[in-house]
């Protein structure tokens, strides 16, 4: 009969657990922070990865704990992610703002409205060259 190898739950082990998703969980959530640190840079928020084990007793007909179910849970919290505060018109079918300037509201374009034509470019060129003849 084969003998049972049984080894001691820590971190030097970990990756030989449920086919080594638990490494690559806190390489994921690494991974993660770290791709957090490159992107925003002046965010000093803290960045968390937590390995997080849910252990509950299994007893056996005495009451006495022989066993426990183990779940190992890899989260990771990076700080919310927050735009500015933005003043938008309020109407019945939703937010407005500023497209030229997101900042105030009330502020003019600087650019003139674009010519709405249904004609096609080709089109507008055969006008001009009417026009020329005339």
């Amino acid at each position: 009969m084969a003998r049972i190898q049984e080894v001691q739950l820590d971190f030097s082990n970990l990756s030989e657990l449920d086919n080594g998703r638990v490494d690559r969980l806190l390489r994921f959530h690494l991974q993660r922070m770290s791709a957090d640190l490159l992107s925003r840079p002046r965010e000093k928020g803290k960045r968390k990865v937590t390995l997080e084990f849910s252990i509950v007793p299994v007893c056996n007909d005495e009451g006495e704990c022989e066993t426990a179910m183990v779940e190992i849970e890899a989260k990771g919290k990076v700080p919310l992610y927050r735009t500015k505060a933005y003043e938008m018109r309020v109407t019945n079918n939703g937010l407005l703002f500023n497209r030229d300037f997101p900042d105030a509201i009330e502020q003019p374009s600087l650019f003139p409205a674009a010519a709405q034509s249904t004609a096609s470019p080709e089109e507008d060129d055969d006008d001009d060259e009417e026009d020329e003849d005339e």
